[in-house]
């Protein structure tokens, strides 16, 4: 299997949104799935016992963007809509997810590009399609 780059990924929003600035990294969805633990005052061999949850949280993802006035404001009131993220692959490999925006933080410092963070909260299932 070929190394890559992140080079021509996309995150796009559902056709709620039209908040589109250039991207400069898209990490995430971060899944997770809590353990709970099942140990007991008569557990033997010194050691916890867990067994997984029942749900997997979808995580967030966040995107680095240039940040610029024109752009407007990620959609932070909005409800949540459908998220697209579309990998550089030749098979345009996809991740699919109900999301919504939870943070946006920028920073405009002398002699830098002006960047943003916004952050997503997943709401739901993540679909994967090779």
């Amino acid at each position: 299997m070929a190394q890559k780059t992140g080079f021509g990924a996309t995150l796009t929003f559902g056709t709620t949104t039209t908040y589109t600035p250039k991207k400069r990294s898209i990490s995430g969805p971060g899944m997770s799935r809590e353990a709970l633990e099942t140990s007991h005052l008569a557990t033997t061999g010194g050691f916890k016992t867990f067994i997984p949850d029942d749900l997997v949280d979808g995580g967030e993802v966040t995107t680095d963007v240039f940040w610029d006035p024109l752009d407007g404001w990620p959609p932070i009131e909005a409800a949540p809509e459908v998220v697209t993220i579309t990998h550089n692959d030749t098979g345009a490999a996809t991740e699919i997810f109900t999301a919504f925006v939870s943070g946006f933080d920028k920073a405009m410092q002398l002699g830098e590009l002006m960047m943003a963070t916004v952050t997503l909260k997943v709401a739901g299932e993540v679909n994967f399609t090779a």
